[in-house]
């Protein structure tokens, strides 16, 4: 049975975020994070979220539609569609509100990484996947958590999954340690404004699954972005020979060192292009000797990101995956 309740829209826009926020407890604002969608930190759903009207909804007694409520509800979660195997880096989350207890300085979430690999009910009322087995977690202090309009709340994870079916994901705040008496809500898309219906969760008190759209209902994605690194696989040879070509190191800091064996040509051409296919990187290189040829390239001028290295000759080309950090 769909919960009864009255919502607010407390804040609809970041604009009047920081008028409507009159807490009890002092924060610290922290680094205000700005992360758009990249080569090598993609941030999953950023981009659609931010295009859709903002809100934060009560229930009728107090609690967050979007986080502690006085239904009890054990997590909220948002779910994730990817296509090619990639690990988590970090999870941002835009928390909108926070209440603390002066006297409490233990209270905690857990934010988690599900295999969608559970049962649930969707919006029609009908058995689905939903979260399930919990693959990785990190303990979050209520007092980490940042609420200033424009800041996220990171969470490092640093994750690489073992299964390489795991495409699909989700990612959540359990809230079931946290003190009775202390409250946090996600920042949400307004009602109406997801970009695909059933991708929120929340787990009810009574261990139960459901989307935000069959429990409250509300159709909404949370504030909850991950930075993926996609898994790096191989690039298949285009060559006419059996021309072998290696990097290292790789992932790259400020340089690197190719090493090739002999194209049967005198010249060839090393070319570095970006995720999106644009050349960041051409010069001419000389094959002439029969033996394996080594040749260094400083990468300190590159932006961090993931890039396909290509060495080009008229008898064909060879490419593989190029990583550069700047740890």
């Amino acid at each position: 049975m769909n919960k009864l309740f009255t919502l607010f829209a407390v804040i609809l826009c970041f604009t009047t975020a920081v008028a409507q926020r009159n807490f009890s407890e002092t924060q610290t604002p922290a680094s205000n994070y700005t992360y758009s969608k990249s080569m090598s930190m993609d941030t999953l759903g950023m981009a659609a979220f931010n295009a859709a009207p903002k809100a934060v909804y009560l229930d009728q007694n107090g609690g967050y539609a979007a986080g502690t409520n006085s239904f009890n509800d054990l997590v909220k979660a948002q779910s994730f569609e990817i296509t090619q195997q990639s690990n988590i880096r970090e999870v941002l989350f835009y928390f909108a509100a926070k209440v603390k207890q002066a006297h409490d300085s233990i209270s905690y979430l857990t934010v988690a990484i599900y295999a969608m690999d559970g049962s649930g009910i969707s919006s029609g009322n009908t058995n689905t996947t939903a979260p399930g087995r919990i693959l990785h977690s990190r303990k979050l202090l209520l007092d980490s958590i940042d609420t200033i309009a424009g800041h996220f709340t990171r969470v490092r994870f640093d994750w690489a999954p073992t299964d390489s079916s795991v495409l699909n994901f989700a990612v959540g705040i359990d809230l079931s340690h946290l003190d009775t008496s202390d409250k946090v809500a996600l920042l949400t898309t307004k009602d109406s404004n997801s970009v695909k219906k059933d991708m929120s969760w929340e787990k009810r008190s009574n261990g139960q699954w459901q989307t935000m759209l069959q429990g409250w209902p509300l159709d909404l994605d949370f504030a909850i972005f991950p930075i993926v690194d996609p898994v790096l696989i191989g690039v298949n040879e285009t060559t006419a020979n059996t021309t072998k070509l290696s990097i290292s190191p790789n992932p790259a800091n400020d340089f690197i060192e190719l090493n090739f064996a002999h194209l049967n040509t005198t010249t060839a051409t090393l070319k570095i292009a970006d995720q999106s296919g644009k050349i960041v990187y051409q010069e001419p290189i000389s094959t002439e000797s029969k033996s394996l040829q080594k040749f260094r390239l400083n990468t300190s001028n590159f932006n961090p990101g993931v890039y396909s290295l290509s060495v080009i000759t008229a008898m064909g080309s060879f490419s593989k995956k190029l990583v550069i950090l700047h740890q």
